[in-house]
């Protein structure tokens, strides 16, 4: 069957983990019982693959639509050269008690399971209780002798180092550093598109199922970075409304934060527009002469689409406002993934409305929670490619949505 490319929206698949909670529900996601620790939003893997919601593909999961569609869908950066899979994994991690200490491998590791990669990725606070914690490294001077000890005498978190966080800060995490996030925070990850995970510790609580759950030291020590890597506190001061600011980049992603206030429209994409004539008017992003409708929530715009345009929606009833949130809380409004032309990188956007201040007398007019009509709400985003913007085409676009 022949299918013109369309919009993908992708349903998330949850994950129940030991560590995991209901939090992701305040983020408008539908969860089944238990202790839901992850949503994979986007993901082709063994272990998981999201599927399409609508459309002639409806059902048909990610991986799926990669084997009968390659390149014509996702671009030439839209694999990986190890295994021929989508190079990247988004989760939502719902963090309601520790994760276990746990160190991933690089991609040259030996020992790597068949056709996995490496993993490194980076973690956005999306919310953060008071002194809440995550693991983030070893202490100055531990090398693998006085880790190894530390471990014989059951003492791994003295050797660890405990970093304070907030709603807004950001961890650039390449593979062979020691983490953890602890109980408490809610993150957005991104990462390589592999699943393998070597625990260094784990509290010695049981699992699921109610056993001990299997440690990986020989492997963690083998893989640590003891020297040079390192994790890396990326910057948590927002970008001025209208500009863009990188928090991390690496060999596999690198990922922009911005701020933008009112309706999101490529004037507010400028920093990685290259030929913003084309731009019509405030509130259209042009990616050819077709209009698409405004998108919203997990959709992918297959590599082909590049003869189209994405028009950000207008605040009416078609785009409603998103609901009231309290002081540091966040939601997911929308998730893009695109990629705009057979050559080019991949892209996905976060767009995370936030309250920004306190309960406001309603002025005349108003509604949406005191806000009065057409007044600016803030989006706070966080966009990523799959190689580095170097890789990028000088004519391809980042997406625009509607808030």
């Amino acid at each position: 069957m022949t299918v013109n490319p369309y919009p993908l929206q992708f349903k998330p698949e949850m994950k129940e983990r030991v560590w995991g909670g209901r939090a992701l529900e305040q983020f408008g996601l539908e969860l089944p019982e238990g202790h839901i620790g992850e949503g994979w939003m986007i993901g082709d893997h063994p272990n998981g693959t999201t599927k399409v919601l609508g459309g002639p593909l409806d059902g048909l999961g990610l991986d799926e639509i990669r084997e009968r569609y390659g390149r014509e869908w996702f671009g030439s950066k839209g694999f990986s050269e190890k295994n021929g899979r989508f190079p990247l994994l988004i989760k939502l991690l719902d963090c309601n008690d520790n994760l276990s200490v746990q160190v991933h491998p690089t991609d040259s590791y030996d020992r790597l399971p068949a056709g996995e990669l490496g993993k490194t990725e980076m973690w956005y606070i999306l919310d953060a209780k008071p002194g809440a914690k995550i693991i983030y490294g070893l202490k100055e001077g531990i090398d693998r002798t006085g880790l190894q000890q530390a471990i014989d005498e059951d003492r791994v978190m003295d050797a660890l180092q405990e970093v304070t966080v907030k709603a807004g800060d950001a961890f650039y995490i390449p593979a062979g550093t020691v983490h953890a996030l602890c109980a408490g925070v809610v993150v957005a990850e991104i990462q390589q598109n592999s699943d393998t995970t070597y625990r260094l510790y784990d509290y010695k609580r049981p699992g699921l199922d109610g056993q001990l759950r299997e440690l990986h030291v020989e492997d963690s020590l083998n893989v640590i970075a003891y020297e040079g890597a390192g994790a890396t506190r990326m910057s948590t001061e927002d970008a001025q409304p209208g500009s863009w600011l990188t928090i991390a980049e690496s060999p596999y992603f690198l990922v922009d934060k911005g701020v933008v206030r009112g309706v999101l429209g490529a004037r507010h994409l400028r920093r990685q527009l290259r030929h913003p004539r084309h731009c019509r008017r405030p509130g259209q992003h042009c990616l050819g002469r077709r209009t698409i409708a405004s998108c919203q929530s997990r959709r992918m715009l297959p590599a082909s689409g590049h003869s189209r345009q994405l028009q950000a929606g207008r605040r009416d009833d078609r785009h409603p406002q998103p609901r009231s949130l309290t002081r540091g809380q966040a939601a997911i409004q929308s998730k893009e993934l695109y990629a705009s032309r057979p050559s080019c990188s991949v892209q996905l956007l976060f767009f995370l409305p936030e309250k920004t201040g306190g309960k406001k007398k309603r002025p005349p007019g108003s509604r949406n929670g005191g806000k009065p009509d057409g007044s600016p709400i803030t989006l706070r985003s966080a966009g990523l490619l799959s190689s580095s913007q170097a890789d990028q085409p000088s004519d391809a676009y980042p997406a625009a949505t509607a808030p």
